[in-house]
């Protein structure tokens, strides 16, 4: 483990074990969650309509927890994709594929809006710490380790923030060129999206963007591009699916509307700014 991994698990490992729960009276937790009491959740339940959920402890144990690692940004968002990028560290954000699995530590985003923390697997099944076990439905919310009931499954999580890169240095940004920024239609046989953002990141999608001037709030794979004086635009693309791309376009000067690349791995491609 790095050593950021390893301060994760002296915290994790520090908290008492079984069952949290917010109404047992030692204030565990409580302090596991920044400040939520049983009062405070059972205020939010007693205004919530017939099949509303409430308030629960997921996202306020991830502030917490991040806290602890030395974090000084919050992490008691639900949307972690969104606040990843809304502090310029965009690159520490690990969009779930079939071939990426979270490590230790790693702060998780499901499909549904629910945070907690990543734990270790047991052959494939992945162990996590986790707020929000309980909840409206039987009077008080639970902290605790859950063991996942089937095999992991990439698609049941959006993301995770993995603590490694955000805790470690800022990889080095290339050159870039502002007329770039925004999306793009790109064509390799099948239709794709790119949005290049002026911090030098570039992400992409299926879905045709609604915003023009907004990146992708869930962006399939996130790479690193650079323009270089002859007018070449190079995209590194975030290792997925067996292996890393790396995509080179041709015509990438200002003013271009039309650019057309190669890629080591797939079609060649053209890219038209929309």
């Amino acid at each position: 483990m790095s050593p950021i991994r390893e301060r994760a698990k002296k915290i994790l490992d520090a908290m008492p074990g079984g069952q949290i729960r917010s109404n047992d009276g030692t204030g565990n937790y409580t302090k596991y969650t920044g400040g939520i009491t049983q009062e405070q959740l059972e205020e939010d339940w007693s205004k919530r309509k017939p099949g509303q959920d409430g308030l629960t402890g997921c996202n306020s144990f991830v502030g917490w927890y991040a806290a602890q690692l030395g974090a000084k940004d919050n992490f008691s968002l639900l949307d972690l994709y969104a606040n990843v990028q809304s502090i310029g560290k965009g690159y520490a954000w690990v969009q779930s594929t079939s071939s990426r699995r979270p490590q230790y530590g790693d702060i998780l985003q499901h499909a549904i809006p629910h945070l907690d923390v990543a734990l270790d697997f047991e052959g494939d099944i992945l162990n996590r710490m986790a707020a929000g076990q309980g909840g409206r439905s039987i009077g008080y919310d639970i902290l605790m380790k859950v063991r996942g009931k089937s095999s992991y499954n990439f698609a049941n999580l959006k993301g995770w923030l993995d603590i490694d890169l955000y805790f470690g240095a800022a990889p080095a940004i290339v050159p870039t060129a502002s007329w770039l920024n925004g999306w793009w239609n790109v064509w390799d046989g099948n239709q794709y999206y790119y949005f290049f953002g002026s911090n030098g990141y570039v992400q992409y999608t299926k879905t045709k963007p609604t915003n023009n001037a907004a990146p992708p709030k869930y962006p399939l794979n996130q790479g690193v591009y650079t323009v270089t004086p002859s007018g070449e635009l190079i995209i590194d693309w975030n290792p997925a699916d067996g292996g890393a791309t790396r995509e080179t376009f041709s015509n990438a000067r200002l003013g271009s509307t039309r650019m057309n690349g190669t890629s080591n791995r797939y079609a060649p491609l053209v890219a038209t700014r929309i």
